[in-house]
């Protein structure tokens, strides 16, 4: 009997959304099942490749709407019929022994309720792999876990799935609510999860309702977040981080009014300080300086 289901969400990924389904009918470990949710308003490339995926493992569902990127994830959730899930999104990938090793911690670590590994980080021209992280100081600027972790559908049950009340970053919302609960873990040390770097992944953790989502998670998790100074961390790093994604845009007046506002939170750290240096540059110096940062890029694709 099959344990896991992988989930994949489809929108907008065009041919990007073939590999991913490509990485999991390659798995070394084949006894997988998969859920393909197309959510409305999909590009037809995306929902031509949906329509012609024809695989004895596929159970497909679209909306007619679009619905978003969370409640499209809790339905590939719900449709699950195994004990475990594990969330691909429609533009990244899995190596090909990640079932195999999940499967193999699963047998192991039998009273675990999430699995969690590396992921690595890739574009056409560069990859990276980041470490997953268990601590709660971190939790407070961003999710437990950077990829996507192969959970238990009771998690999800007894959890209450990904919230509604937020537009964006409901796995963050999700992995406070798990570290709350004090639930069980086990870790995998090795690459189970490959995401592709995009300017408009679907998984793009800094969306433009960013600052309204910490605000609103901060409210729904007040014992978290009211501890060991939390809150403020939280609002600096997302200041901070808005800052630094106008600064690469080429927007310093709005790069400088979020570290005016990531000030009132914390403490100023190297990244603040270079836009600080830039807000006082001369018009002229600005523009060669992002012509030099531009050319360098050029280069470097």
């Amino acid at each position: 009997m099959n344990q896991i289901t992988v989930g994949i969400t489809a929108y907008q990924e065009g041919s990007l959304l073939e590999e991913a389904i490509k990485s999991l009918v390659n798995q070394s470990f084949k006894n997988w099942e998969a859920v393909l949710v197309l959510d409305g308003g999909a590009n037809k490339i995306t929902k031509k490749i949906f329509d012609k995926i024809d695989h004895k493992n596929f159970t497909k569902y679209s909306f007619i709407n679009n619905q978003g990127p969370y409640i499209t994830r809790n339905k590939a959730i719900q449709m699950t019929k195994t004990k475990w899930y594990f969330h691909l999104d429609g533009d990244d990938r899995l190596p090909i022994d990640s079932l195999k090793l999940i499967d193999e911690k699963m047998k192991i670590d039998k009273s675990s309720e999430y699995i969690y590994g590396d992921s690595l980080y890739f574009n056409k021209n560069k990859s990276f792999i980041r470490k997953p992280y268990n601590n709660p100081e971190m939790l407070c600027q961003k999710p437990l876990f950077i990829g996507q972790s192969p959970i238990t559908t009771d998690l999800y049950w007894k959890l209450g799935g990904y919230t509604r009340e937020l537009i964006n970053n409901n796995d963050w919302d999700f992995w406070i609510k798990v570290y709350e609960k004090k639930i069980i873990g086990s870790q995998i040390n090795k690459i189970i999860y490959e995401r592709r770097v995009r300017k408009n992944s679907v998984g793009s953790f800094y969306s433009n309702d960013r600052i309204e989502n910490v605000k609103k998670i901060i409210k729904m998790h007040p014992d978290f977040f009211n501890k060991n100074n939390r809150k403020n961390k939280a609002l600096f790093k997302v200041h901070e981080l808005k800052a630094r994604s106008y600064k690469t845009n080429g927007n310093r007046l709005k790069a400088f009014e979020h570290v005016q506002k990531a000030l009132e939170y914390g403490k100023t750290n190297s990244s603040i300080e270079a836009i600080i240096t830039e807000n006082k540059m001369g018009y002229l110096r600005y523009k060669l300086r992002r012509i030099k940062y531009f050319l360098r890029g050029l280069y470097a694709s």
